[in-house]
């Protein structure tokens, strides 16, 4: 073994070799016999292929980096995923685990989504073989509010309580018949059965033809008969079949001379003591028609005046429930006497 002594520093104080051990390394020449030379000469061998193999790895290295980009990329556009990446030794292994479904352009299943299409328009089944879709516009009416109906919160009403074939049936028969809200109105405000066979009330009624009644019940009083009521005018004629009656329309007592009455035929007593005078009737109209009956025990004498308008002026004694005097209404409270009974 041959030794190597130097009398100049090969290293500065910080270690670094100085510029002497440069030079001296570099003229340096050594000599290897035997199996050495073998050794060194195999080792360069392992050193040169491990070189090779480390740039490999390192081309291999870049190509995984690239891949990985684009990986991370497409894992990007899928949100609150779990994401572990596991790489293998010597990068020969690579495993992606996630809790989402990754489609990348496919559709669940097989096939992939075609490519094109327009803003608003959906994929749609062209056929009913398996994956065939193809981009379709979706069709949006133009015609609601029109041949459609707009939304409106009917609609609610009517989808809660929806109309039976029953109800439509009878909403078919209708045909052309044109009904109009006016005239909904007034169904929807009819509170009565109106039938051949109903007793219906009305308040004012106007007829423009014939009012008939097919009723033979003969008329009584003023709630018997085909027609009933408080009263009644007429503009025209009133043709009288069979009898025209005034039924008694209650006792009148007189007091200070006077009686109102209410009807057409009134029974009058004295006010006291069976004998009287009556000057006065109020009450009626012009034109109507007044029975004045006396009462039996009753001395009661009509005195001629200015309410009481006695043929001749001359009085007439009501002395018995047969006797009676008919008036005229010339107008409220003033009467003329057409006739009078003395039997």
């Amino acid at each position: 073994m041959t030794e190597l002594s130097v009398d100049f520093p090969i290293v500065d104080e910080d270690g670094k070799p100085t510029a002497y051990f440069d030079d001296l390394w570099n003229n340096l020449s050594f000599t290897v016999t035997g199996g050495l030379e073998d050794q060194i000469n195999d080792n360069t061998a392992a050193i040169n292929q491990n070189t090779s193999d480390i740039a490999t790895n390192a081309a291999d290295i870049d190509t995984l980096e690239v891949s990985f980009a684009g990986l991370s990329s497409d894992i990007s556009t899928i949100n609150d995923s779990l994401i572990e990446i596991r790489i293998g030794t010597f990068w020969d292994g690579l495993t992606v685990v996630t809790t989402a479904t990754w489609t990348f352009g496919t559709i669940l299943g097989n096939g992939s989504i075609p490519a094109g299409g327009t803003t608003s328009q959906s994929v749609l089944k062209n056929s009913g073989t398996d994956y065939d879709v193809d981009w379709a516009d979706v069709l949006i009416p133009t015609d609601i509010g029109s041949t459609v109906q707009a939304w409106d919160a009917d609609l609610d009403v009517y989808a809660a309580n929806p109309l039976t074939a029953a109800e439509l049936g009878e909403l078919q028969n209708i045909n052309s018949v044109t009904i109009s809200n006016a005239q909904w109105v007034f169904l929807g405000d009819f509170n009565q059965a109106l039938t051949t066979t109903s007793n219906v009330s009305f308040g004012t009624g106007t007829f423009s033809g014939i009012l008939k009644t097919t009723d033979s019940t003969d008329s009584t009083s003023t709630t018997t008969g085909s027609v009933q009521g408080a009263g009644a005018g007429f503009t025209k004629n009133v043709v009288i079949g069979g009898f025209l009656a005034t039924p008694t329309s209650g006792n009148l007592t007189i007091s200070a001379g006077a009686v109102t009455a209410t009807g057409s035929f009134h029974q009058v007593t004295a006010e006291s003591g069976g004998v009287d005078d009556l000057t006065t009737i109020n009450g009626g109209f012009g034109g109507a028609f007044l029975i004045i009956r006396g009462t039996s025990g009753n001395a009661i004498t009509v005195k001629d005046t200015t309410s009481l308008r006695l043929e001749g002026n001359a009085d007439f004694a009501l002395s018995d429930s047969n006797k009676i005097i008919e008036f005229i209404g010339l107008a409220s409270g003033i009467w003329s006497e057409r006739t009078r009974s003395n039997t």
